[in-house]
């Protein structure tokens, strides 16, 4: 009796695993529908770089191809924090020769791509074509701004701000005066921070780390 009981058991116990590799397989064939490699241009395939079966993620080359119309991008490789802030409403600049050319991000990068950054792709224009050779690099001016940034929510050099335990301000110039004000600090980019609170509109930064409270000084 217990010897039935046992293969009873171990007929559940295959069945169950038979139905989770079933589930697995259905998940791997769904995962696959999702991924579908698309050409950037009408274009030949010269050569395939990857194997059937492999696995592959974001950035891995698939293949080599060639077209006859010709379609440059200027890709943007940055942190995580700068990708999720690259504002897409004000224009970057990207320097192209002698030309500066504002333009819009087309995509950016929900993943990383590579070595943990995040890329952030810009269309470059038929008249500029010319100009680029496949892997140059050029300059880009990314406006970075958070939803929350507004007229009183700036940017300020990091240089500028003053840090206690308890509290952070800055230097601000009234009337010739140095005047002390306490700022809330939100995100850093780069050489600079975001003040979220405590600054006004025309408030004049003081950059010079020998001012005090109550120095006179000067605007440049």
């Amino acid at each position: 009796m217990e010897v039935v009981q046992e293969l009873d058991i171990q007929e559940k116990t295959l069945e169950i695993n038979k139905e989770i590799s079933n589930l697995q397989l259905q998940l791997a064939y769904l995962s696959e529908s999702l991924m579908h490699p698309s050409s950037p241009f009408p274009a030949t395939i010269q050569r395939i770089l990857v194997r059937q079966g492999q696995a592959v993620s974001p950035s891995t080359p698939l293949a080599v191809i060639s077209g006859s119309g010709k379609h440059s991008v200027a890709v943007v490789s940055v942190p995580a924090d700068i990708a999720k802030n690259i504002s897409n409403i004000e224009d970057s600049i990207l320097q192209i020769g002698t030309i500066a050319y504002r333009t819009k991000p087309t995509f950016i990068s929900q993943e990383a791509t590579g070595s943990q950054l995040y890329s952030v792709i810009y269309d470059i224009p038929d008249e500029y074509q010319s100009m680029l050779t496949d892997g140059a690099y050029i300059t880009v001016q990314a406006p970075i701004g958070i939803q929350q940034t507004s007229a009183t929510d700036p940017f300020v050099p990091l240089d500028a701000v003053y840090q206690t335990q308890e509290a952070a301000f800055v230097f601000v110039a009234e009337k010739g005066i140095a005047v002390s004000k306490s700022v809330l600090l939100g995100p850093v980019y780069g050489n600079y921070v975001s003040v979220e609170k405590g600054l006004s509109d025309g408030d004049q930064i003081i950059m010079d780390r020998n001012v005090v409270s109550g120095d006179r000084v000067k605007g440049l």
